[in-house]
């Protein structure tokens, strides 16, 4: 065998390592991406039954909760602290979300059925005349993709 037939074989070899090289990384990379999903997934249900464990651990809570969705302009000012900063904590966890499935959703099914997620969670949650009060006040301090997603699935609608 001369040289020539032996640089070829070693030629050949490299291209053979550097494609297995490549399948290696382009699956480490979707297996990686994968677990970036589950893990925005996991941190948003840990944000989101934190926010229901405060309501059912504490009647008072709840009981703000009741009467600032039916007005928010009945509440006192401590009251209408509370029930903001609560409602912030659910917002700001909508808007991490629906930042998350933007930036990670692998296809269109992906994001559809996170954003569906959370149109539900709207739907459930904001069409009360209080809550809409609220957000009226304070919608501007969320992402557009956000605002529109609950002024789409309200009574602002």
């Amino acid at each position: 065998m001369n040289w020539i037939a032996v640089a070829a074989a070693g030629q050949v070899a490299g291209a053979v390592a550097i494609f297995v090289t490549l399948l290696y990384l382009a699956r480490q990379i979707r297996l990686s991406n994968r677990q970036a999903r589950l893990d925005a997934y996991r941190q948003t249900m840990n944000s989101l039954n934190a926010w229901a464990r405060s309501l059912y651990e504490s009647a008072e809570i709840t009981d703000l909760v009741i009467r600032g969705r039916q007005s928010y302009d009945s509440l006192s000012e401590a009251e209408r602290i509370r029930f903001a900063n609560l409602h912030h904590v659910l917002l700001n966890t909508l808007q991490l979300d629906y930042d998350h499935v933007q930036e990670l959703a692998p296809d269109d099914d992906y994001r559809e059925s996170s954003e569906e997620m959370i149109r539900n969670i709207v739907r459930g949650y904001f069409n009360h005349p209080g809550v809409l009060l609220f957000w009226e006040k304070v919608q501007e301090s969320y992402g557009p993709g956000l605002r529109k997603l609950v002024s789409d699935n309200t009574g602002d609608a």
